[in-house]
Parts: structure tokens; C-alpha cells; sequence
């Protein structure tokens, strides 16, 4: 399954890449994400969870380019790959994200129905998006009760 997604930030590129490339801190606006370790030589374990279902795996990072892009792919367990690309227009900053994850066919059946993956993605880069402009990630609209489904920092 592929996910993409253009998100537009209110925020320095170099601020967006800094908390992009902070991979531990994903499950501040990762939903599903339980947590991510650094193992070194830019590979990193994580941890997730959907619904029921648990999932582990190591990914490694493949490309960094300051400012410009960040590229992984996972070694083991889960297999997802991804790149996010930033372009800056003064303050703003833009973000193509892409996310190519191979689904266990339970997993493939329930999203053709429903859509989940990206709308899960969509919601994840809302959170990220808020955090990058300052704004607990976890409130949406910047209301002052979390969003239904997220959980605290």
C-alpha cells in the first residue's frame, strides 16, 4: 500500500527537519506508535500498535539531506519504506511525505474497506504539523480536550 500526503507547516524548514529527524520523538504524534529506539548506525527499532494487532521492526535511515529530505526503509520485522521531502517558501514549509507499507491481508482487506492507512497518516501529519508550529499535538483545532482515538505525550 502506498500513502501520500502534502502538508503545509507554519514553521522554519530547518525546525521541521530537526523534530522530522528526531525519530524517538515519533510517538508524540504517531498515534499508533508505541515507541522508537535508536540501535545506532542510523537504524532504529519501533514498536506499533493497531487495534489488536502488534507490530515490531528495524528501519534504517538510507538518506538525510539537511533541509531537503529524509528516506528509510525497514531491515526487518515490518516492511514499510518512506521519504519526506521539504521545500521552504520563506516561514513555510512544505512537506511531501510518502509511505510504502506491505500490510498483513487481514490489514489490506480492512483498509480497501475503510480507508484507515491514510487517514491514519493524514491524522499523524496533522499532529506532527501542530507540534512543528508550537501547539500540543494532541488538540485538535486547538481546542482543549484530545482529539477521539489519540493518546497523551
Amino acid at each position: 500500500m502506498r500513502v501520500e500526503k502534502d502538508v503545509t507547516v507554519n514553521a522554519p524548514i530547518a525546525k521541521v527537519y530537526g523534530l522530522w529527524t528526531d525519530f524517538t520523538n515519533f510517538p508524540r504524534f504517531m498515534n499508533n506508535v508505541e515507541s522508537v529506539t535508536d540501535k545506532g548506525g542510523n537504524t532504529y527499532h519501533w514498536k506499533a500498535k493497531v487495534g489488536p494487532i502488534e507490530k515490531e521492526w528495524d528501519a534504517q535511515v538510507k538518506g538525510l539531506v539537511p533541509n531537503r529530505s529524509v528516506t528509510w526503509q525497514s531491515t526487518s520485522g515490518a516492511e514499510n519504506a518512506g521519504a519526506v521531502t521539504l521545500s521552504e517558501r520563506g516561514n513555510i514549509t512544505e512537506m511531501h511525505v510518502v509511505i510504502d507499507y506491505d500490510p498483513t491481508w487481514i490489514e489490506a482487506a480492512g483498509d480497501a474497506v475503510t480507508g484507515t492507512l491514510s487517514r491514519s497518516v493524514e491524522q499523524d501529519l496533522e499532529r506532527f504539523k501542530r507540534l512543528a508550529e508550537g501547539q500540543n499535538p494532541n488538540l485538535a483545532d486547538g481546542g482543549s480536550q484530545p482529539s477521539a482515538g489519540q493518546h497523551g505525550a
